[in-house]
């Protein structure tokens, strides 16, 4: 008889209950509440001193970058700051952190990235406290890294909740028409299903001193071929203004919604999903009526480079932030998939 047959069952009993026990322990290490906070918010924890000295200064000179597109002064993360000392409990499940770091330990990195720390969805910055011009040259050279972090992880939660009402309609009409996928909410109705082109469209209302505000929030899908990519940025600008004159339009005689040319849209070519792509942001406005406020669009080569697939989103919400609109929308038009 083998030694392994020799011993006795309880053996087996208490190696099942540890690996059990095991088992329980690495999954309750992973359970971790929701992440909180407004969108946009970024939780900087430093002392009092030093948020209202040199060292608060340059984290604001640094990431108090304005929103572009928005009609109104904007920027494009809110900075809110509490005290070491008071950085415990429900604050420490702030989405967006910045954590200014006193420990002496003297081979800590300058600055880390470090997702899911106290909470889900949750993405904390840590720097090492040192003085007003070695943070400084720390923010300066890593801004964009932790702008785009926030960012990312404010998409990332947007899209897990808005992947829990997902429009069942839309979903099964965009591989027809385009042969592409988006996650769309719900909330949103198909307005306009013609030939090469898709409106879908959120009304919604919000109460502000005493009024109800109308909102609306508008997604376009629609491709057009393409046969040369010379300047292709320019041309993606050129089809989007001309698509949105013929297909969107409110009942006022003759009006049609263009690019507000006043205020210039930034244009620059990216990657979406590994294909080329123009990202354009900028204002538009109603022509021959009262209607205006920021777009998002998406300009998206096939991989045969023979046509352009365009998302484009836009909000109007007079009298309100667009921020949290337009990450709404962004979180969606960056879902997109194909289905070939």
């Amino acid at each position: 008889m083998s030694l392994l047959n020799k011993l006795p069952y309880t053996f087996y009993l208490v190696l099942v209950l540890v690996a059990l026990q095991g088992c329980d322990e690495s999954r309750v290490k992973r359970v971790l509440p929701e992440s909180a906070g407004d969108l946009g918010g970024v939780l900087v924890v430093m002392d009092d001193f030093e948020w209202k000295g040199s060292v608060g200064n340059a984290i604001r000179d640094e990431l108090s970058d304005e929103l572009y597109g928005s009609p109104q002064n904007e920027n494009i993360f809110n900075l809110k700051h509490v005290p070491r000392s008071k950085f415990k409990g429900l604050l420490k499940l702030y989405k967006n952190i910045i954590y200014l770091d006193d420990s002496d330990d003297s081979s800590a990195v300058n600055i880390a990235f470090k997702r899911d720390v106290w909470a889900k969805d949750q993405m904390v910055v840590q720097i090492r406290e040192m003085n007003y011009a070695k943070v400084k040259a720390i923010l300066n050279e890593n801004k964009e890294k932790i702008l785009f972090e926030f960012k990312q992880n404010e998409i990332r939660g947007l899209q897990r909740r808005q992947y829990k009402a997902i429009s069942k309609e839309i979903k099964e009409l965009l591989p027809i028409k385009f042969g592409v996928t988006l996650n769309i909410t719900d909330g949103f109705e198909i307005a306009k299903d013609t030939t090469g082109f898709v409106w879908l469209r959120s009304e919604r209302q919000r109460s502000k001193s005493g009024t109800v505000h109308q909102i609306s929030l508008g997604i376009m899908v629609y491709e057009l071929p393409i046969d040369n990519l010379n300047d292709f940025a320019k041309k993606a600008v050129l089809m989007k203004d001309s698509v949105n004159r013929v297909h969107i339009s409110t009942s006022a005689e003759g009006s049609y919604m263009r690019i507000y040319h006043d205020y210039d849209p930034a244009v620059k070519e990216i990657l979406y999903n590994g294909n080329d792509a123009v990202e354009i942001r900028g204002l538009w406005k109603m022509e021959h009526d009262f209607m205006g406020g920021p777009f998002l669009t998406y300009a998206i080569l096939n991989k045969e480079k023979t046509k352009v697939v365009f998302i484009d989103g836009y909000a109007y919400a007079p009298g309100f932030d667009k921020k949290g609109f337009l990450m709404e929308l962004e979180a969606m038009m960056k879902t997109l998939e194909w289905t070939n």
